[in-house]
């Protein structure tokens, strides 16, 4: 039997869902919803994260995949996405950002994520990954979960294609 999955968000921008004491959002491209800042993808994660606080019910990790050729944020999204890592900190217990693929733009994009998690200033303990089966391992410890199990429910999970 597979670890608790809990659905809280599908559609062609992104993805999120609660698994076992991971919320996970899968990225793959910034909303263009016409008349909401940035496109309201910083409210459909603010929203995510509070429907985790909810069905998780303690602290819990929290799992970001972008793909390396997703659009990169500008300054003013980056800001708003650091005010929300701030909101929801006292809930996480870590947090890991992977951004799937190699060479260059992928390693730019990781560095994004860094001066990202470095203008938050989150107290939890906080990593950027080059794929979901290392963040799992990492987080399996943290949260007390079978590091197999949690990777392949992470791994499975992220590895879907959008909803159209």
């Amino acid at each position: 039997m597979g670890l608790r999955k809990v659905v809280l968000h599908d559609d062609e921008y992104l993805a999120s869902a609660c698994i076992d004491r991971v919320w996970v959002c899968r990225w793959w491209k910034f909303p263009a919803i016409a008349g909401r800042p940035h496109g309201g993808g910083p409210q459909m994660i603010s929203a995510s994260l509070g429907q985790a606080e909810r069905v998780i019910g303690s602290k819990f990790a929290v799992l970001v995949v972008v793909a390396a050729n997703t659009p990169s944020p500008d300054s003013a999204l980056r800001a708003e996405l650091a005010r929300l890592v701030k909101k929801y900190e006292p809930a996480y217990e870590c947090s890991a950002y992977v951004v799937e693929g190699e060479g260059f733009q992928a390693a730019a994009i990781r560095g994004l994520v860094t001066g990202v998690m470095l203008l938050a200033r989150s107290a939890a303990p906080t990593k950027v990954f080059a794929s979901v089966s290392d963040a799992a391992r990492w987080f399996a410890p943290r949260i007390g979960a079978d590091a197999a199990a949690l990777d392949a429910e992470l791994s499975a999970y992220c590895a879907r294609r959008p909803t159209p």
